[in-house]
């Protein structure tokens, strides 16, 4: 297998990827510094619900933006909001300050059509193959990044203070990441076009995909991941340590997965129907889970899913974006998954706090039991999608 045998600007795209994914081990770790701050369970829900917010008003506006502007720009701006709130993380003294550092982060995400815009263009020669190894690339990296990670934080360095610092040394090194988009990421210029209608129809196909991926983000948002990390370090008395072999487990599911299906090219929407399933699988399991070795197969198996219906869905997706408004359409999509998931963490951790810790992940079981019966019934109307009987 020749690795990465496309374009140079796929190529270099996925080169970021892999950078990002050393970087992004702020995710799983800021639940962790917050419940080290005392924050309660219901306040970390608040503050993401209260920063969702912040971020959705101003994602389609981003999006048209695109249009006219090389969306470099937008993903150098998200390196620049996140490194900007991770320094302020690493500067808090209180709970506003943590407020500040989330909306920055936020901000930087009203950009975040600008992967899908420079996907788009960069994807274009094979969207399903391109998209499995945009998958695999950045977990290479992750399944040592993280547990290394994991270990040090927990056994090593471990005060508040180098939990700070560790944040302040995440955000000063996303400039570089600036400096690797600006100067050596091709650009995608902006597509204009001609004819500047007023309208424009959204074929009726894109809008049953939209919905598909809009009922998974809900019930991902739901089933967050600072749920999962509140049960493992106060209910299973685990570490961020074990987080990260969580996450590590991830990182193994999708390379093993892709690698095992980029030759095989199984039908898109059967690919798609068995990566659900399998995410339902995940989702039984976690409504339940008494250890950690269940919550480790569990996403393992969610992981795997998610590597069948990734590529498929977003092949889907593209094969329907016109080039000539790919932002504005894209930005709309983010926009709409947005909305839908801005009271997902707070009631999530509502329901955790007042029902039973793991029942969010019951409400992404029933999200998830849609989404199977929504590519029901794209495989049973495949000639609209343009797929073979």
């Amino acid at each position: 297998m020749r690795f990465f045998p496309f374009n140079v600007k796929a190529r270099r795209y996925m080169y970021l990827h892999m950078i990002y994914a050393v970087l992004i081990v702020s995710w799983p770790f800021f639940p962790v510094y917050l419940f080290r701050l005392n924050f309660t369970l219901v306040e970390v829900g608040a503050l993401f619900s209260l920063a969702g917010l912040a971020e959705v008003v101003f994602t389609f506006l981003s999006g048209r933006a695109l249009d006219k502007i090389p969306c470099n720009y937008g993903l150098a701006l998200i390196d620049v909001f996140g490194a900007l709130a991770n320094i302020v993380y690493g500067l808090s003294q209180n709970f506003y300050h943590i407020i500040a550092g989330r909306l920055l982060d936020r901000i930087g995400w009203v950009f975040s059509p600008s992967y899908l815009v420079y996907e788009n263009e960069a994807y274009k020669e094979d969207y399903e193959t391109i998209y499995q190894y945009h998958l695999m690339a950045p977990e290479i990296t992750q399944l040592f990044a993280f547990p290394l990670f994991g270990f040090l934080l927990t056994y090593v360095f471990n005060t508040m203070k180098n939990y700070r610092s560790f944040f302040i040394f995440l955000g000063m090194t996303e400039f570089f990441i600036i400096i690797y988009i600006l100067k050596v990421l091709p650009r995608v210029e902006p597509t204009i076009s001609l004819k500047r209608e007023f309208h424009f129809t959204v074929p009726r196909p894109l809008y049953v995909i939209v919905c598909a991926e809009a009922l998974l983000v809900f019930g991902g948002a739901v089933g967050s991941q600072f749920i999962l990390i509140y049960y493992l370090l106060v209910n299973l008395n685990s570490t961020f340590f074990t987080v990260t072999i969580v996450e590590a487990a991830v990182s193994l599911a999708i390379i093993l997965t892709i690698i095992l299906t980029l030759k095989r090219k199984p039908e898109t929407i059967t690919a798609a129907k068995y990566g659900i399933f399998l995410m339902i699988v995940y989702a039984v399991l976690m409504s339940w889970a008494p250890a950690v070795s269940v919550v480790l197969i569990a996403y393992f198996i969610e992981s795997v899913g998610h590597s069948l219906w990734f590529p498929r869905h977003r092949t889907l997706l593209m094969t329907f974006i016109p080039e000539e408004r790919r932002g504005e359409i894209l930005g709309s999509i983010q926009s709409l998954n947005k909305l839908v998931s801005i009271a997902a963490p707070f009631s999530a951790a509502l329901i955790a706090s007042h029902l039973y810790v793991l029942a969010p992940f019951v409400v992404q079981l029933a999200t998830l039991v849609s989404v199977y019966l929504i590519y029901g019934w794209i495989g049973r109307n495949k000639p609209i999608y343009g797929l073979k009987n």
